[in-house]
């Protein structure tokens, strides 16, 4: 057998066990690039999933609402907004139906005029068919048309406007129990009603039949009446 090659100073137990300044300072430095990486990526992921969370829900929402948000009318007219949907949007069985209810702080008359004004820079157009409104309502009702789609605009005093206030009980009679009275400051301004539908579910786009339909029978829009054999 051959003689075991020498032994160098590296090849020493003590010198292998020891860790040199260079590779202190690699392994320490290792760990702190592992975290400087996953706290770049942290903000890459925040800056990309906020437009991305922004746009979803943008486009959650139906078009109509995003438009009606965007009216330039005064706060005050537009006080805590409720919404409502009916249908679809692609018209899929049933056109799609949205109607916003909200108050406004301010009188009917100021209100309808802050409404007509910003429906008209927004350019939506004065639109008046036969049945606007169906039946005869109190307050300021105005119809309009913008591409594909109508709007109903209905603008009145609040229910309670139309309530006596603070009125006295006849003799003899006394107030019904547990039921407060109306507070004047509930009654003040007025409430607003909006519906939008499509164009093409709105039967007031189409012309009217010219004769009784009880005579004849329903006749779809757009057809000519036919009349009933003599």
């Amino acid at each position: 057998m051959g003689a075991p090659p020498p032994q160098t100073d590296d090849d020493h137990p003590a010198k292998r066990g020891r860790v040199t300044p260079a590779q202190l300072r690699e392994q320490i430095r290792e760990p702190r690039n592992v975290r400087l990486g996953v706290l770049v990526l942290g903000i890459l992921l925040v800056l990309v999933a906020l437009p991305i969370y922004s746009w979803s829900k943008t486009e959650s929402r139906d078009p109509v609402f995003v438009s009606l948000d965007s009216l330039a009318v005064p706060d005050w007219a537009n006080n805590e907004p409720q919404d409502q949907i009916d249908g679809n949007r692609w018209c899929l069985e049933e056109c799609r139906f949205r109607e916003r209810t909200t108050h406004s702080s301010n009188p009917p008359e100021e209100t309808a005029k802050a409404y007509h004004d910003a429906l008209i820079a927004s350019g939506w157009q004065s639109w008046k068919p036969a049945k606007c409104p169906e039946t005869k309502v109190d307050g300021s009702y105005t119809c309009w048309t913008r591409d594909e789609l109508t709007m109903d605009l209905w603008v009145r005093a609040p229910a309670c406007g139309n309530v006596p206030i603070g009125v006295e009980p006849e003799p003899g009679v006394s107030a019904a129990p547990g039921v407060p009275g109306l507070d004047p400051e509930d009654c003040k301004g007025s409430d607003v009603s909006i519906k939008v539908r499509n164009a093409i579910a709105d039967e007031r786009t189409g012309p009217l039949p010219g004769i009784n339909p009880s005579q004849v029978g329903e006749t779809p829009y757009g057809l000519a009446p036919v009349a009933a054999p003599s």
